[in-house]
């Protein structure tokens, strides 16, 4: 039972900061005065990275789940009574 839990909580875990990341800010609201016509992602390697852990995250905790689905419990019956 506890690693069913903690299966669905990884699998929560990594679609809320999925969601997050989608609409993490690349820019501050006010737009600087551009001097330059070259526009710099400074977060590009962390947003991918994090992207790539939870994408990780995501395939582990469905491969944790896919057990539960194939081996359920099947209780053993008396063939002679």
């Amino acid at each position: 039972m506890t690693s069913w839990l903690s299966t669905v909580f990884v699998f929560f875990l990594a679609l809320i900061l999925t969601a997050i990341l989608i609409f993490f800010p690349r820019t501050k609201e006010i737009p600087e005065p551009v001097t330059e016509d070259v526009i710099y992602d400074t977060f590009f390697i962390g947003r991918y990275s994090l992207l790539c852990v939870l994408i990780v995250a995501l395939l582990i905790s469905l491969i944790l789940l896919f057990p539960h689905y194939l081996a359920e419990h099947v209780e053993a019956k008396l063939i002679r009574n």
